[in-house]
């Protein structure tokens, strides 16, 4: 009986009538392989027969040293390789080369090619198990890709948004400050403060606005109204009720020389206000003060339950595509590998049936014309 090596290709001839137990285990001695050989059905007779054909044929029972030699259970030391007969095929050819011709020295082609084809399997069963899988760069890029998208969402909170916020609250303070300006300046002139008290008043009602206020040049408050004191401090809304609007509220943003409008964020009352100042032509001042945290909108919606919901959706989306990547792409191709390496320990006659992509099905094909060549060239030399 022939074995090869699964690893090495290495031949070993093996005397049926020698194996007595079911199984038995050999290292190969070309790269300590353990080789498991299974004695044949038609070989295992019943012990009756066995020692029948003992009792009638003397000659080719064992005797009783080889007999105490011979394992009763699975061996699994080399020693077995002479107990149950094994014999290297290629050292066999070897000595019959050399008994012929024993002046050749030099190894002939066939033997050449032979230890090319075990170094490679060498080489092939070394390199198998090395590298990374690909479901691990599919992963990989996964896991990045969210990563990314995280990292955008804080970047967009942390830097963006506040530039961006405070961009807006400039530019809806200074549009309420000009509209202001533009409905008081008549009244001021005439010394209507009646009428100035008003427009501020109703100024001070918008959505948003947290209060108006118009000083003149000696910073005496000629009007001040707060929408809503609920949303203040009790303390600070019982002072402004007793005492009314504040001169010192205003001089937290002061207007610089050179500029006729500034804007700052301040805190009035315990919550923070963004204030713009506007010059006045008679040299009084305009104030106008908003509400930072109900203009905060976005970043509230940023950073809401509905976008943590879209961040899961994605990492699940993520997840499906990594197991249809895994399906279409990493089994065919472990699929083909696994027929190559049985084609390779000479299944010639395994057809390859690759599914999957259109590349992976290519691959499949080629290898199946590579093994009908390989098959129809074993046919021609022998």
């Amino acid at each position: 009986m022939l074995v090869i090596c699964e690893d090495c290709a290495k031949k070993y001839s093996i005397d049926e009538q020698r194996i007595k137990a079911p199984k038995v285990k050999f290292h190969c001695r070309a790269c300590n392989h353990i080789i498991i050989v299974e004695k044949p059905k038609s070989t295992q007779k019943p012990e009756s027969e066995v020692a029948d054909n003992r009792d009638d044929n003397p000659d080719n029972s064992l005797s009783s040293s080889e007999q105490k030699e011979q394992p009763s259970t699975v061996e699994t030391d080399s020693s077995i390789v002479g107990t149950v007969g094994i014999v290297d095929t290629d050292e066999k050819k070897e000595k019959e080369e050399q008994t012929v011709n024993p002046s050749a020295t030099k190894p002939s082609k066939s033997s050449k090619s032979s230890s090319a084809i075990r170094a490679a399997l060498r080489h092939s069963a070394a390199a198998s198990g090395k590298g990374v899988p690909c479901f691990v760069y599919l992963l990989t890029v996964i896991v990045t890709g969210l990563f990314l998208l995280i990292a955008f969402f804080v970047h967009l909170h942390l830097n963006t948004l506040p530039h961006l916020l405070e961009h807006q609250l400039e530019l809806r303070s200074l549009a309420l400050t000009q509209s202001l300006q533009g409905t008081v300046l008549s009244p001021l002139a005439r010394k209507d403060y009646l009428t100035v008290n008003k427009e501020v008043q109703r100024m001070s009602k918008l959505p948003g606005v947290a209060y108006a206020a118009v000083g003149n040049k000696k910073g005496i408050i000629i009007a001040g109204f707060f929408n809503n004191l609920n949303k203040f401090d009790n303390n600070f809304a019982q002072k402004i009720k007793e005492k009314g609007f504040q001169s010192d509220i205003l001089i937290q943003n002061t207007l610089p020389p050179d500029k006729k409008w500034a804007g700052a964020k301040v805190e009035v009352g315990g919550i923070p206000i963004y204030d713009q100042i506007t010059v006045l032509p008679d040299g009084g001042a305009l104030h106008l003060g908003l509400h930072v945290d109900e203009l905060d909108h976005f970043s509230k919606a940023l950073l809401s339950p509905f976008t943590l919901i879209l961040l899961l959706l994605f990492f699940l989306a993520a997840c499906i595509i990594l197991v249809l990547l895994n399906k279409l792409i990493t089994q065919p191709m472990r699929t083909l590998t696994n027929v190559a390496n049985r084609i390779s320990l000479g299944e010639l006659d395994l057809a390859i049936i690759a599914t999957g992509p259109r590349e992976i099905r290519e691959l499949g094909a080629a290898l199946e014309r590579m093994r009908h060549s390989i098959k129809v060239a074993m046919e021609r030399l022998s």
